[in-house]
């Protein structure tokens, strides 16, 4: 079963003492529950309350059934240095501005012309594009509009 993905500013975020779960919700009315289970719980609150003081918008996975959050990462303003001129596999390359790692981009995505467009609009402009990107793989989640 496919993961809810929904990007957005965080409205609210609340666990009552006691309660085995919280409730996390985003400016576009989005709901999703935090597992107290989760071993990231207390992470998860301290990282929503600075986002939502701050207005940064985050990514979330979450369990279509169930609403219950998987993954947050943050969507940070990033500037493109290069794009691949081809694909290597179903792996678009992308370097971005100051960052050591290699990024990528897949061409598998639903957005991948899209996105892979939005990049390279970014490299030669040199605007910021927001981003989401899986910190241990290097893959692009997202990249959003500039």
């Amino acid at each position: 079963m496919e993961e809810k993905v929904i990007i957005g500013k965080v409205a609210g975020c609340e666990a009552p003492p006691g309660s085995s779960e919280g409730t996390l919700r985003l400016a576009d009315g989005s709901r999703f529950t935090l597992l107290r289970s989760d071993k990231r719980f207390d992470f998860w609150l301290g990282l929503l309350k600075d986002k939502q003081d701050s207005g940064t918008p985050i990514y979330v996975q979450a369990d279509p059934a169930t609403g219950a959050v998987r993954r947050i990462l943050v969507v940070l303003p990033k500037r493109i240095e290069s794009v691949g001129n081809a694909p290597e596999g179903d792996r678009l390359s992308v370097a971005i501005l100051r960052e050591p790692s290699m990024y990528f981009l897949r061409t598998t995505r639903a957005d991948y012309a899209e996105w892979r467009d939005r990049l390279k609009d970014a490299q030669q402009t040199h605007a910021p594009l927001p981003l989401v990107v899986e910190p241990d793989s290097k893959e692009i989640l997202h990249v959003g509009k500039p």
